[in-house]
């Protein structure tokens, strides 16, 4: 390690998915650099934005390493690499090894390599875009992540599955909870904004969705289970279903398990039900008056509100409620839907205001405050860093 984590530390911040690399660079909190490389392995593009100023390019990426060398290119324009302090990246599935964020080395890798088959779309990116940045910033030190950390302050009666009790110890079969760090970003910005903590409840809307139910600023429990398939109606996800199901379409089908986990992972939600996974082009044809379109979105809002009174429930009475991803930042129709939903629980929203996605878009007088909170990892990621907050196993 270079130097202790100080508030002028240098941080590059890697989000590395199965075909993309989101990138961040901070000094301190300050963000000096932002940018996205997408379709690895494709014809695709590269985006970066330095002092508000974004440029854009086609982009040829073959692999995750050609995607580090290209965002490592991009930052060295502007800072040397030999300056970076920290590269902090994010992992989805920590599992119940890592219940903390992890300075990486070999063993580190491997654990996360062996955590391969509980989020075989992630894990494996994750894993590949740090090798590729342990290679090319071989002084800095390398922290994970994990999306599954915030979570492992689920209680055991919210994490355990109704299965024979050795599955758990033996093979870790139990809820996991993802999106982690979104969550707690979330959390966090919502008790600046409000003063209060004890009770909030997250909502992470976008290709994959989940919501959090927040208590004194720890997660007490989350839709997204055992694997990022659980809880909600997403893009091409089929969330919460009849557990029978995939066996019934294996025994009357002749479907194998790879085809049942693509039919479920790939094939399902909103593309499952309307042709489309992009919600922009559901809400297109709802708006023409395609029914099952239609169906689509309120079956989504349904299960959105559905949980969010479970989670009423759960703490003891919401105090505030945040929407972020793309969907929840984006989609004031869905928010709207939403919390009509949940009148019941004396949430009213002011439609101007959440028409034009501010800060706050609930009432004075409602009972409970909502928020649009633009999501930030990267950020969290950064200050994850700059507290300390993180295990050296080493």
């Amino acid at each position: 390690m270079k130097t202790l984590p100080h508030m002028t530390s240098t941080i590059l911040v890697l989000n590395a998915g199965s075909s993309s690399l989101k990138y961040k660079l901070f000094q301190g909190e300050t963000e000096l650099l932002a940018g996205m490389i997408d379709s690895i392995g494709h014809n695709g593009t590269s985006s970066v934005r330095t002092n508000e100023i974004t440029r854009s390019s086609a982009r040829s990426t073959p692999n995750h390493d050609d995607a580090i060398a290209a965002a490592l290119a991009t930052v060295q324009e502007i800072f040397p690499h030999e300056q970076i302090d920290y590269v902090a990246h994010r992992v989805v599935h920590g599992g119940e090894n890592f219940t903390h964020h992890t300075v990486i080395n070999k063993d580190i890798e491997e654990g996360i390599q062996e955590l391969a088959k509980l989020a075989p779309l992630h894990n494996p990116a994750n894993l590949a875009g740090i090798k590729a940045a342990r290679a090319a910033l071989p002084d800095a030190t390398h922290i994970a992540c994990f999306d599954t950390a915030f979570h492992h302050t689920i209680p055991k009666f919210a994490f355990l599955y109704g299965l024979p009790y050795a599955l758990y110890t033996d093979y870790g079969i139990r809820k996991y909870g993802f999106h982690g760090l979104s969550h707690e970003y979330c959390a966090q910005r919502a008790y600046e904004i409000t003063h209060h903590s004890d009770r909030i409840i997250t909502c992470h809307l976008g290709a994959g969705s989940s919501i959090c139910a927040v208590h004194n600023g720890r997660s007490h429990d989350t839709t997204m289970g055992f694997t990022p398939l659980d809880g909600l109606l997403m893009a091409t996800r089929a969330g919460e279903l009849d557990p029978d199901i995939p066996l019934y379409l294996m025994e009357t089908h002749n479907l194998t398990s790879q085809q049942v986990r693509n039919l479920l992972n790939n094939e399902s939600g909103l593309k499952g039900l309307t042709g489309s996974g992009d919600l922009r082009e559901v809400k297109r044809r709802s708006d023409a008056g395609e029914s099952m379109a239609q169906t689509a979105i309120e079956m989504m809002c349904y299960r959105i509100a559905l949980n969010i009174g479970s989670y009423h429930i759960t703490l003891g009475g919401v105090r505030a409620i945040t929407f972020t991803g793309g969907i929840g930042e984006n989609a004031s129709f869905i928010r709207s839907r939403v919390c009509s939903l949940l009148a019941p629980l004396g949430v009213v929203i002011d439609d101007a205001a959440n028409a034009r996605g501010h800060d706050k878009i609930s009432t004075s007088h409602s009972a409970v405050s909502v928020h649009v909170i633009p999501a930030n990892e990267e950020l969290h990621m950064a200050r994850i860093v700059l507290a300390g907050r993180f295990t050296n196993y080493s």
